[in-house]
């Protein structure tokens, strides 16, 4: 099994360009595994897993009755996913982290975002345009009046469950607080929307969750940040592997990664899964990791690419890959 690297793709790319608001270029780097970014942060960061409409704790795969009471107009869906934003970047307040925003942090109100757009219903370009549209006065009415979105992505599909036509990221830097002094990457929940957590299983009305993602993380201290790509694929003398085996494989080959720059899963704060056939392969992206004792929920969106402009890496029988993760982790600070 050999490592294919993408090293910066349209996401990973607007990933950085908003990172650098806050964060300085220390360099590029190599390991035998990967490639990535080198980023040193200035003010703690606030990195959001993917937001969608209807409540944020909900079963996965999704069940799609949990959703019937949702309104699935396009203009509901863009707000209601910048309200959920909102209420995340004010849990980070009361965090319990090592360095919090202050009481009276403006941080919320300039977040940077990223839009992940579905074709369905009445396609990309008019779904789109909706977005720009609706979004503006959307973020205002949260009393979020510096946001900068960073890019509006095409995608196949926003989870299973058709009805969701976008998905939206954000992050914010608390640019009023130092850094700290302690390395810290502080798990951020909605503590009023839910009775208890074990790990991954949300305990919500009675109900229990498997919730294989977080509200976020809020990254701090003095650590540098490492942001990469990365994807299986097949030796060129083999026949292509299984869907579900080059998922295996994309998660051995990132802990490889992640050992080759001394640092471990723990350390990974963001993790986007780009997924081809989102359909067939949905649950095995969100099950995988767990066969590896990787029960630690990360910031993590999964989304099927636009298979028609902006496809996976090709694997050895020249078919794009099942998937590519895009990955900001924390790694050693690097002495200069």
């Amino acid at each position: 099994m050999e490592t294919l690297i993408q090293f910066m793709n349209q996401w990973s790319s607007a990933l950085c360009d908003g990172l650098l608001n806050w964060c300085d270029l220390i360099d590029c780097e190599s390991t035998e595994i990967i490639t990535f970014q080198r980023l040193r942060p200035r003010c703690p960061i606030l990195v959001l897993s993917g937001a969608t409409p209807g409540p944020f704790y909900h079963s996965h795969p999704h069940i799609s009755k949990e959703f019937d009471c949702v309104s699935f107009e396009l203009e509901d869906q863009i707000r209601a996913n910048i309200g959920t934003i909102r209420r995340i970047a004010r849990a980070a307040t009361g965090a319990n982290a090592p360095v919090e925003p202050q009481k009276n942090s403006q941080f919320f109100k300039q977040p940077l975002t990223i839009h992940w757009v579905s074709g369905n219903e009445s396609g990309h370009s008019s779904n789109i345009k909706t977005v720009e549209q609706v979004a503006p006065q959307a973020w205002k009415d949260e009393g979020m009046t510096g946001e900068k979105t960073l890019a509006i992505y095409r995608t196949g599909g926003n989870v299973s469950d058709r009805r969701f036509l976008l998905e939206s990221f954000a992050m914010f830097g608390l640019t009023d607080s130092e850094p700290g002094d302690t390395k810290a990457c502080t798990r951020i929940d909605l503590w009023d929307e839910f009775d208890s957590v074990d790990g991954d299983i949300y305990n919500v009305k009675g109900k229990k969750y498997f919730m294989p993602y977080v509200p976020g993380y809020l990254i701090s201290g003095p650590t540098d940040l490492a942001l990469f790509s990365i994807a299986a694929g097949t030796r060129a003398q083999e026949p292509a592997l299984p869907a579900e085996e080059q998922i295996t494989a994309t998660v051995r080959q990132l802990l490889q990664a992640l050992r080759s720059m001394n640092c471990e899963f723990a350390d990974v704060a963001l993790l986007w899964n780009r997924c081809m056939n989102l359909d067939k392969n949905e649950n095995a992206i969100l099950t995988v990791r767990s066969t590896f004792g990787l029960r630690r929920p990360l910031a993590e969106s999964v989304l099927e690419v636009d298979a028609s402009n902006d496809p996976n890496p090709c694997g050895s029988d020249g078919e794009p890959v099942a998937l590519e993760y895009i990955v900001l982790a924390q790694i050693p600070r690097q002495s200069q």
